[in-house]
C-alpha cells in the first residue's frame, strides 16, 4: 500500500472445502488481492523484486494477484 495506495484483499485463509489440497491458503500463508486502478502485472513485478519472501506469485485471468510464502515459483 505504500507504493500503490489502497489494496483490496479478497482472500487469505480458505476452508478445506474451498481450497486445493496443498494450498497455502489453508495455512493462512497466501493472499489474493487487487490494487484498484493499477495494472496487475506491474504490481506483481514490484512484488517479485521487492518482497523476496513472496514465493508463489501469479496473476489470474480476472486480474486477481496471488502471492504466498511457498518456494519461489510462477505457475
Amino acid at each position: 500500500s505504500d507504493k500503490y495506495g489502497a489494496v483490496k484483499v479478497t482472500s487469505t485463509w480458505r476452508p478445506p472445502w474451498r481450497a486445493r489440497r496443498a494450498s497455502y491458503h489453508l495455512r493462512c500463508e497466501a493472499m489474493d488481492f487487487r490494487v484498484p486502478g493499477k495494472p496487475p502485472r506491474a504490481v506483481l513485478e514490484w512484488v517479485r523484486t521487492t518482497i523476496p519472501e513472496a514465493g508463489g506469485h501469479k496473476v489470474y485471468w480476472n486480474g486477481l494477484i496471488h502471492i504466498d510464502t511457498g518456494p519461489r515459483r510462477p505457475w
